[in-house]
């Protein structure tokens, strides 16, 4: 084969191997091109997929969004409708337990205090739910601010117990405090809150047990104090341990319709341990008892020696022997054993106890009751099995046996059983002291008040309204406190560098110089003015003001209008009695002599007052006569300042208008002179006009009503003082042109109408009138006019 030939063969393969590769890339390129268009087709539709499945999104998201937010706003809703109406109900619910106290104060018979002492213990069972559904839309809406206060940790322990003391000794139970030694006295915190929260549990307590012992506790660990309660009730499943805080939670449904009760107490007391720094918990068996407890920080005050120190007890050794059911032993020796009883022999039986007489090693002189079997008998049975005649026994119980001639063969102690109860019967015993028993009595007429007394501390009152001022001398007075009194800051100042003073009651708008700058003055002043307690006096309680007052250096609040008893719980926390109380002290809820009704006054709410005063009916006689007087020609000075656009006078005098008709319960003019006020101090002359009119009807309304108070047996009323009666017809025609022409000078006029007429029906026609006219409906507001003129005898 020629050269060509092998050359021609080659190129033949070579043409025949590149026509296949053309074919097959050909190939491989259509597969791809078809892959590339499925590949595009898939994309799309994955895009589509996408983009639907981010729309889906985006819309569900609007969805819950406008849920939540829907959802949010009927919660603040429903909180804020449950604390209005709260705020409505109670309102009145407070006037009834008011006129119930003092009606109690009154000459009734046995039967009538029985029945008025139960329509008043249902008011006040009442009252509690009402707070508790306010309380717990408060705290669902955050609004719950916490105060941080100096008070008396063992005067506020102490004082939850009449909550819960009727309840208790009629069920046969006993009430114990148990305290640990080292505790301190002056703790800062929210003294109202804490009480809260004890007395809550101590009534779920209370109510859950038959019988046996409630006991409330207290001891530090560390930083933090433990409180507790436990009790020897139902008990609680462990399943449900943690249900019960729950809102509306009970361990079993039945018990709300066998207890009662909202099953709200737990769950606010939950919240308001949480708020504080802590946290609720519980232990608890069923059939055994439950003990509820929770440690708060706390920052202790008691740099003077005051923490509790365990007591010298020359009993410490002594052996004595405890005769008490198994359920109540435990309590008992955790109380005994924190006042330094060492040698506690207890039993549960009389066999018991005569078995531990007879091998005791030194024998007992001391038996601690806690028995139904009168201890008479118990001491009798003993005495005779064992022949022991130098056994005292104390009984130590909660409920109320008659005693008649055992009486005189041993002691007793009622509960609740308090250390120093405890302290003070074997000090007695071993000691042979007198000490006095400081121990509650159910009987007690008084059993619902908390006896205050400060006799000899000295008092600085700063007050510039003459009517604060009496309202706060007469209750200081019935607590045995004389206090100085000043009309204004400046001469605080002065007053408090002549003489040391234990307390400060400063209000904080005065003229001179305000009470937030007097406090400021008196701490410059160094050395012991740094540390004199100083308490404001205002009408605003929001925490806004609470931290001024705090930032200028004061030591807490009292909120006017003054209500006795919160007056005298504040005080305690800073005064100690220096003078013993009297024996015998005059009933301040006086009733109105004579039996009289307590009469209806236009635009006061009477029972409220009366209430805030502790039912002192004649120093409220005494403040709306003061009343009368002092502002009885306010109506036409008002008027002339206004028209002389003198804000800077008008709201002087509102402000003062503003606290005195708050403290006689003239609620509607309170509010109309703040606004005044308010406008007043923010230089709008407009509104200041505009408002001006609706506080001197409400005024007037309060005046007329006071000039026509009669004088009654208890207390001289407000003397009647005429207005010059002025012709009315002039008035009213012009009032009639400018009904037609303008309505800004029928407004004017109106207020000068107002001044002159002084005859209720004429006082109520033109009421009528006014409200017809604020409401815009001006044929309404002329067909009382009419009438009105009607009266003076033109013809229509």
């Amino acid at each position: 084969m020629t050269k060509i030939a092998v050359l021609e063969r080659a190129l033949a393969r070579e043409r025949a191997a590149r026509h296949q590769a053309e074919q097959l890339l050909e190939l491989k390129a259509s597969e791809l091109y078809e892959s590339h268009l499925l590949l595009e087709d898939a994309l799309q539709k994955t895009a589509g997929m996408v983009h639907s499945l981010g729309d889906m999104v985006k819309d569900r998201t609007r969805q819950l969004e406008l849920a939540r937010d829907e959802a949010m706003a009927a919660n603040k809703a429903k909180s804020l409708f449950i604390a209005n109406m709260s705020h409505e109900i109670r309102t009145p619910l407070n006037g009834v337990i008011g006129m119930l106290q003092a009606m109690m104060q009154g000459d009734l018979s046995r039967e009538q205090k029985a029945r008025a002492k139960t329509a008043l213990t249902s008011g006040k069972l009442l009252l509690t739910v009402i707070n508790d559904l306010l309380d717990f839309s408060k705290l669902e809406a955050d609004k719950v601010n916490l105060e941080r206060i100096p008070f008396s940790l063992g005067r506020l322990l102490d004082s939850c117990f009449p909550v819960v003391c009727s309840q208790a000794s009629d069920k046969g139970l006993t009430l114990t405090l148990t305290l640990a030694a080292h505790l301190p006295d002056q703790i800062m915190g929210d003294p109202t809150r804490l009480k809260q929260i004890i007395c809550n549990l101590l009534s779920n307590a209370v109510k859950f047990t038959k019988r046996g012992e409630v006991s409330l506790y207290c001891y530090p660990v560390e930083d933090r104090l433990v409180f507790g309660v436990a009790d020897t009730g139902v008990g609680i499943p462990a399943d449900r341990q943690q249900q019960i805080f729950e809102p509306f939670s009970q361990a079993d449904d039945s018990h709300t319709r066998r207890y009662g009760g909202t099953g709200l107490g737990l769950s606010i007391s939950s919240r308001l341990v949480e708020a504080m720094g802590g946290r609720l918990k519980v232990r608890s068996e069923p059939g055994v008892g439950a003990d509820f407890y929770f440690a708060l920080p706390y920052h202790s005050l008691s740099l003077d020696g005051s923490t509790r120190q365990p007591p010298s007890a020359p009993w410490a050794d002594k052996p004595i022997l405890l005769l008490a059911e198994e359920s109540i032993t435990p309590f008992l020796k955790r109380g005994l054993r924190e006042l330094g009883v060492d040698n506690l022999v207890p039993s549960s039986s009389m066999e018991e106890a005569l078995r531990a007489l007879e091998s005791a090693c030194r024998p007992f002189d001391l038996i601690l009751i806690h028995q139904q079997t009168p201890p008479l008998k118990i001491m009798e049975w003993l005495r005779d099995k064992h022949g022991e005649q130098n056994l005292t026994a104390i009984r130590v119980f909660g409920a109320q046996v008659e005693l008649e001639s055992e009486a005189a063969l041993y002691s007793e102690l009622r509960s609740p059983i308090r250390p120093h109860d405890l302290f003070v019967l074997l000090q007695n015993h071993y000691v042979g002291e007198n000490c006095r028993l400081c121990c509650l009595d159910d009987d007690s007429d008084d059993d619902d008040e908390q006896s205050w007394w400060f006799g000899g501390s000295r008092v600085l009152l700063a007050e510039d309204n003459v009517i604060n001022q009496e309202v706060a001398i007469d209750l200081l007075g019935s607590v045995g406190v004389k206090p100085d009194v000043v009309d204004n800051g400046l001469s605080a100042v002065h007053a408090v560098q002549g003489k040391d003073y234990d307390l400060i009651l400063m209000d904080v708008q005065m003229p001179e110089l305000n009470g937030l700058d007097a406090t400021r003055a008196i701490r410059a002043l160094g050395g012991r003015f740094a540390n004199i307690p100083i308490l404001a006096m205002t009408a605003h309680a929001q925490q806004s003001d609470r931290d001024l007052s705090r930032d200028a250096g004061m030591n807490g609040h009292i909120v006017k209008p003054f209500a006795a008893e919160e007056l005298f719980e504040t005080l305690s926390h800073w005064l100690r009695s220096k003078t013993p109380a009297p024996t015998t002290r005059e009933s301040a809820n006086a009733a109105p002599a004579g039996g009289h009704d307590i009469p209806s006054l236009p635009g006061l709410n009477i029972t409220e007052a009366l209430q805030r005063l502790g039912g002192r009916w004649s120093l409220f006689q005494r403040i709306l006569s003061g009343f009368y007087e002092k502002w009885s020609d306010t109506p036409e000075e008002l008027q002339t300042l206004t028209k002389q656009n003198a804000l800077g006078e008008i709201a002087i005098i509102t402000h003062g208008l503003k606290g005195s008709g708050a403290t006689i319960g003239a609620e509607a003019l309170g509010k109309a002179a703040g606004a005044v006020e308010s406008a007043a101090r923010a230089g709008d002359q407009s509104q200041t006009r505009d408002l001006m009119a609706r506080l001197l009807q409400t005024l007037e309304e309060v005046l007329t009503g006071l000039s026509r108070l009669e004088q009654n047996e208890a207390a001289p009323a407000p003397s009647i003082l005429s207005k010059d009666q002025r012709p009315l017809l002039p008035q009213l025609l012009q009032l009639r042109d400018y009904l037609e022409s303008d309505l800004g000078q029928a407004q004017k006029s109106l207020a000068q109408l107002r001044a002159s007429i002084s005859d209720p029906p004429q006082i109520r026609m033109l009421s009528e009138l006014e409200e017809a006219l604020f409401q815009f409906d001006i044929e309404l507001a002329q067909t009382h006019l009419s009438q009105l003129i009607q009266t003076q005898g033109e013809p229509q």
